[in-house]
């Protein structure tokens, strides 16, 4: 009788492991959604940008450096897609795996890997629109305008003959 109690104390469980299972459903449907987020990225770049380009050669505009930028990414998708669509999957993807391996407290990097691609796609179509909308937005008359009120159109000479 003379024993005293043992204070009883929480013992936690040891963290359940991650299956290969779980790991593969969750970088698959990630890497589904982040393919198709891709695919409307390189859809805006490929078709619009390139109608906005004639555009701007028919009516001589003079481009600002954010648009330029916007047609030499178009200009480099259109035509070296097979490469660069292919590399960039491979990277996302193999991104995604390895960040999804790693115990509890590291796993949030591939939450956090995930979202900033989305994020960033998300802005560069942003981007996108913004750049082709600053020469359009100059041509219209000053009071009408709604990006650059008070900046006079430059219109570029004619080049004929290498004149």
């Amino acid at each position: 009788m003379g024993e005293e109690p043992v204070q009883a104390v929480v013992v936690p469980a040891g963290e359940s492991r991650q299956g290969c299972l779980k790991i593969g459903a969750l970088t698959m449907a990630r890497f589904c959604v982040h393919f198709v987020v891709l695919l409307m990225v390189v859809l805006v770049l490929v078709s619009p940008v390139s109608v906005f380009i004639r555009f701007f050669e028919q009516e001589n505009l003079k481009l600002p450096a954010m648009t330029v930028l916007m047609v030499n990414l178009s200009y480099r998708l259109r035509f070296h897609s097979y490469i660069i669509i292919p590399a960039l999957l491979f990277i996302d993807f193999c991104l995604l795996l390895v960040l999804q391996i790693p115990a509890r407290p590291w796993r949030f990097l591939a939450r956090i890997w995930f979202s900033s691609v989305l994020v960033g796609a998300f802005l560069l179509l942003a981007l996108c629109m913004f750049a082709m909308a600053i020469p359009i937005d100059a041509t219209l008359p000053p009071d009408q305008r709604v990006i650059v009120p008070n900046e006079p159109v430059e219109v570029m000479p004619d080049v004929k003959d290498g004149k």
